[in-house]
């Protein structure tokens, strides 16, 4: 009585598998991420972690719930769920910025340009957010210079050159950007410019005037944290935007022990090589 034949009796050429999303050896695995969906998924989230970081804000002075639950909602916490994902979002966009990129040089698209320096803004955003690096550079002005109220904030004087220089290069590449990439990308950035720096001097004045307790500078800092995020998803909902105009689906291949690729094999090129 014969039955159905083992792994190792499989007919040659099959690819043996031990079940679903199971690895294959000598096979490409791709992860296909419908960016319709995603965006939806990511608009969801965010529009919640928005909405509990407002309601946190709120109900702090009842303490309602402990400062071990709490600190996960509010936005002004460094290891807070809406900070991670902020952080996340500029990591995923920097990196889909330089997929944009390669494959603008693999079609001669002249925003090539443009999209390297995004790539790069992005990248130093992720960084930024990691590090808090601009709250550290208003910690070491306002304790070298002891300023107080608005002229706390005078250490986005050091950002501001660079955002310029940024801006002045960016005006020149974006008319090769697609309409619906700009429509995302400017409202985006100018919301995340406005959460990070343009509401700080307003934060300031609250916190001389009535402290960082009170109900009016939490809202405000709750505003400031929904800006930035949802800037950052504007700017990331660009980037996909631009992807599915300038490659049908991008591929990372890990190559181990530096195997050249298989071109018989039918395996994905990435975008840039020849």
């Amino acid at each position: 009585m014969s039955g159905p034949p083992w792994p190792q009796d499989a007919p040659p050429g099959r690819p043996r598998s031990r079940g679903r999303g199971a690895g294959v050896a000598g096979s490409t695995v791709v992860v296909a991420v419908q960016t319709g969906r995603a965006q939806v998924i990511l608009w969801l989230l965010v529009g919640s972690l928005i909405c509990l970081n407002f309601l946190v804000s709120v109900t702090a002075p009842l303490e309602l719930l402990p400062w071990s639950v709490t600190r996960f909602f509010g936005g002004n916490q460094n290891d807070s769920l809406l900070t991670g994902t902020a952080t996340t979002i500029a990591l995923l966009t920097g990196l889909l910025m330089s997929g944009c990129m390669l494959a603008a040089r693999h079609r001669g698209d002249p925003a090539e340009r443009g999209w390297r320096l995004l790539a790069w803004v992005a990248l130093f955003v992720f960084a930024d957010e990691t590090t808090s690096l601009h709250q550290s550079l208003a910690t070491a002005v306002r304790e070298r210079f002891h300023v107080t109220g608005v002229a706390r904030y005078t250490w986005a004087l050091v950002y501001l050159p660079v955002l310029v220089a940024v801006l002045a290069v960016l005006l020149r590449d974006v008319r090769h950007f697609p309409v619906p990439v700009r429509r995302r990308l400017f409202p985006g950035g100018a919301l995340y410019v406005v959460g990070v720096v343009g509401l700080e001097p307003f934060l300031s004045r609250l916190a001389e005037e009535r402290g960082v307790g009170s109900l009016s500078f939490r809202l405000m800092l709750a505003l400031a944290d929904s800006c930035a995020v949802v800037g950052l998803v504007l700017v990331f909902s660009a980037a996909l935007v631009a992807a599915g105009r300038l490659a049908d689906g991008f591929t990372l291949v890990l190559r181990p022990g530096g195997r050249a690729p298989d071109r018989t094999a039918g395996s994905p090129r990435l975008p840039g090589e020849s």
